[in-house]
């Protein structure tokens, strides 16, 4: 006689749809609830975006569409760089090395932070220059992209905060954060080339006599500090040997982001009237926006009034920046400037020679097209082929036999 677990058992083989009587299909009965979980599941995965089914613009590049491309936009970069070009060549533009000068030669290092040379350089304009005439400071071989030497700075005591003395010792490093008074050096034992600004600080822990460097950081202390001309202005020789100042300005230099936000005069003290002189001075905010390449210029003064005459133009130059420890070279730059900016020759080239590079493709292209394309043919005769849409939005390619 069969018991009720034996009845139970014979249901679960013989009574599920799609099975054969007396198979074990203990493993395939599912509840109500879990059939209701999975239709659920499966249902958040059929909407047109998770399916990819959402209307699309789809290009098909097609011969004609290829070539014009290439052929316009080729055609376009040539124009562009006609135009930068022709504006280039329009930059009138002198310069002359004054390092190699044996009066202006400073040596390798400056032994004595007041140590400087006065000497004469003179530039021949054989061109008219308009106003603006841009007077720059042109550096050769000189890192200033160097990861150490561009992360030695403190923008927070550059923005007139103060910073404790722990924090400028890690901002600034490797460069100094505090001096010497009575050895002229910084703490960590060597000279400097730009003169001593900086005031007492009772944060200092040193048995030293000792000062806060305000600015700190090597950016900061390897500030160009050449003095070009006397009193910011320039002497033109005419060619009847009569002598005439020009004047130029040192404001409006720098970039009105920095004048009006970055660079701040910080309380007293520790700050002091010497150290928010050059930290508000613009030639130095000028020089703390660090070159991205070795050789590299910098504006120094803008002569917005009148006009160069062709002559010989003399600068009266004190020398204090040493270049030849690290094989660098020092140059006067006197240039005017057009609606793109300085000369940039190798940009109107580059655009030219990629025009030229997409147009001789688009016009390989359309020869290939015309004259060397293969015939599209099926086992009965030449294939054409159909582009059209069908009603769920896709497009569909077909190929039929010509007639």
């Amino acid at each position: 006689m069969a018991s009720k677990g034996d009845n139970e058992d014979a249901k679960k083989t013989n009574n599920v749809p799609g099975t054969e009587p007396g198979q074990d299909v203990s493993g395939h009965v599912t509840t109500r609830s879990q059939d209701r979980v999975g239709e659920r599941g499966s249902k958040r995965y059929l909407t047109n975006f998770k399916q990819q089914k959402l209307r699309a613009w789809q290009p098909i590049l097609t011969p004609g569409w290829v070539i014009s491309t290439l052929f316009l936009g080729g055609l376009v970069c040539v124009i562009i760089g006609g135009i930068i070009l022709g504006y280039s060549n329009r930059v009138i533009r002198y310069s002359k090395r004054y390092d190699n000068i044996p009066d202006c030669d400073v040596g390798d290092e400056i032994a004595q932070p007041n140590f400087s040379k006065t000497c004469s350089v003179s530039i021949d304009v054989t061109q008219r220059m308009a106003a603006p005439v841009f007077l720059y400071y042109k550096l050769n071989n000189f890192y200033q992209n160097h990861r150490r030497y561009v992360a030695s700075r403190s923008d927070q005591q550059l923005h007139g905060d103060i910073v404790k003395v722990s924090s400028l010792k890690r901002q600034c490093a490797p460069g100094p954060y505090a001096f010497n008074t009575s050895t002229n050096m910084s703490l960590d034992g060597h000279y400097y080339i730009q003169p001593n600004y900086r005031s007492n600080s009772s944060e200092i822990d040193s048995e030293l006599d000792s000062r806060l460097v305000i600015p700190c950081g090597l950016v900061a202390w390897s500030f160009f500090n050449d003095t070009i001309g006397v009193n910011d202005s320039i002497t033109f020789v005419s060619s009847d040997s009569n002598f005439v100042n020009i004047s130029f300005s040192t404001k409006g230099i720098a970039w009105n982001s920095d004048i009006d936000t970055k660079f701040r005069a910080g309380p007293d003290p520790p700050f002091s009237s010497e150290n928010d002189d050059l930290i508000t001075d613009e030639a130095f905010m000028v020089w703390m926006r660090v070159a991205a390449l070795p050789d590299f210029q910098k504006l120094y003064g803008v002569i917005r009034n009148g006009t160069l005459e062709p002559g010989r133009y003399i600068f009266n130059i004190t020398a204090r920046y040493p270049v030849a420890s690290f094989g660098g070279e020092k140059y006067l730059v006197l240039s005017t400037t057009t609606w793109l900016g300085g000369p940039n020759r190798f940009l109107g080239i580059l655009y030219i020679v990629v025009g030229c590079i997409a147009i001789f493709l688009a016009i390989g292209f359309l020869f290939q097209y015309l004259f060397g394309q293969r015939a599209m043919t099926g086992k009965d005769g030449p294939v054409v082929w159909n582009r059209y849409e069908a009603n769920d939005g896709r497009v569909h390619i077909q190929g039929t036999l010509r007639a």
